[in-house]
């Protein structure tokens, strides 16, 4: 497949000197928000139950105080039936502390019964740029052509994307239809400008497209605000799904930096043609009820789909590892079997994310957390060995034992001893 795609000059290049500002300016500015939205039960009393959901995550109202659990703003969403979305504050992206906001939220989903259907999907944002106090977080414009080459990764990728994200429960509707969340075919960057992209889809769309640039500002050709609103995947009740998500959408704008020092991407026609024809199999207008029509899509079709997942995946390991390589093993497991494919196997969402984040990808995070510790001397000054772990303890959110079972890992290749004078642990190689 990637040998199909070719690359243009008809907005120019950036430099690699631009490439590395961009991936610097962007991993510190970036904030990434997400939406969830779900279900209530029918047997629950909605108002009370919306209210105390208010009371559990005491939402801030604003974009610019996080927050004790990381909410924005939780509405009564009418779109979907006795439905609810849960809006979080955009923030910068970190593995752990969107893995551990998304738990609290999909931990608390569950404890009430909510659930999710074709009606309920999940929204990532990507913003950067916003004025505070008159002032702009860009320092200057974002080149037109990052924007083209990440709306082109959204364009050429769709069929793995909607794949990777489908989270239905039955064979003939694996994800929800397409009249919110249209993909991005319509136009290209090939033969339009970035901004007439944006004025034809928001004119045939609105805001229900896959890819929404609607609150892009634009100078000129160049972008004056980055924001970007990514609509495609379905509401996953696994925290470590839904983080995947967001990270898999980071290292996508990390590559449209990286690639458009060559041009603009594309894919051969042809590749093409037989992409979105794949494409049109599980993700269409559906049969009326909010849900594709998958029942076309063949064992074969599925397989395929897998396998294209799988390489999109490598193809951005790069970005995903530098994010947190977690994320990428999980990533790899959803290319293979979407959350569509373990519900209609059978498995129900807690099923999924014990598979999906099993001890061993916990232990191997906290093992590098933990020599992050040790190496940077993060806790010093401990009266011994015993309160140095309770420190430890707390920053990993592990127990005691478990911080032993962590140093016994890392003693199996490094001497690991309590130095009294520093009052914390080091580590030697062992010779």
């Amino acid at each position: 497949m990637f040998d199909k795609m070719q690359f243009s000059n008809k907005m120019g290049r950036i430099t690699s000197r631009d490439a590395d500002y961009w991936k610097m300016m962007f991993s510190k500015i970036l904030k990434v928000g997400e939406e969830f939205e779900v279900h209530v039960p029918e047997e629950r009393d909605y108002h009370s139950t919306f209210h105390q959901f208010i009371e559990d995550f005491k939402p801030t109202g604003t974009i610019d105080y996080v927050g004790p659990h990381g909410v924005k703003e939780i509405t009564q969403d009418g779109s979907v039936p006795n439905g609810m979305e849960l809006i979080t504050v955009g923030r910068r992206f970190d593995w752990k502390v969107f893995y551990d906001m998304n738990k609290k939220i999909m931990d608390k989903f569950q404890s009430y019964d909510f659930y999710t259907t074709h009606h309920t999907g999940m929204h990532i944002h990507l913003l950067a740029g916003y004025s505070h106090h008159g002032a702009s977080e860009l320092e200057r414009n974002v080149p037109e052509v990052v924007l083209a080459n990440y709306y082109q990764l959204h364009r050429i990728f769709a069929p793995e994307l909607y794949w990777i994200a489908s989270g239905g429960a039955t064979n003939y509707a694996i994800t929800r239809y397409v009249l919110f969340r249209r993909p991005p075919f319509d136009f290209t960057p090939m033969q339009l400008s970035m901004r007439d992209i944006q004025r034809g889809m928001k004119d045939r769309y609105g805001k229900y497209q896959m890819f929404n640039m609607n609150p892009v500002g634009f100078d000129d050709r160049d972008i004056s605000r980055f924001h970007v609103e990514i609509r495609h995947p379905d509401t996953h009740l696994s925290p470590a799904y839904a983080t995947a998500l967001v990270a898999l959408e980071v290292a996508m704008l990390n590559k449209a930096i990286e690639i458009s020092q060559c041009g603009i991407i594309s894919m051969k026609q042809e590749e093409y043609d037989m992409r979105k024809k794949l494409f049109d199999k599980f993700a269409n207008m559906g049969t009326g009820d909010r849900d594709s029509d998958s029942s076309e899509l063949t064992a074969a079709d599925a397989k395929q789909l897998s396998a294209m997942a799988h390489d999109m995946v490598r193809w951005f390991k790069s970005e995903i590892t530098s994010l947190n390589p977690v994320a990428y093993e999980i990533l790899k497991k959803i290319a293979i079997a979407p959350a569509s494919q373990m519900r209609i196997s059978g498995k129900s969402w807690r099923m999924i994310e014990e598979h999906l984040y099993t001890q061993e990808l916990m232990d191997n995070e906290n093992i590098d957390k933990l020599m992050e510790i040790v190496t940077l001397q993060q806790f010093t000054d401990c009266s011994n060995i015993s309160a140095w772990k309770t420190k430890v303890a707390a920053r990993l959110s592990v127990d005691l034992p478990k911080v032993n079972e962590l140093l016994e890992s890392i003693s199996k290749e490094k001497i690991v001893a309590f130095d009294k004078e520093i009052g914390a642990v080091l580590i030697k190689q062992a010779v």
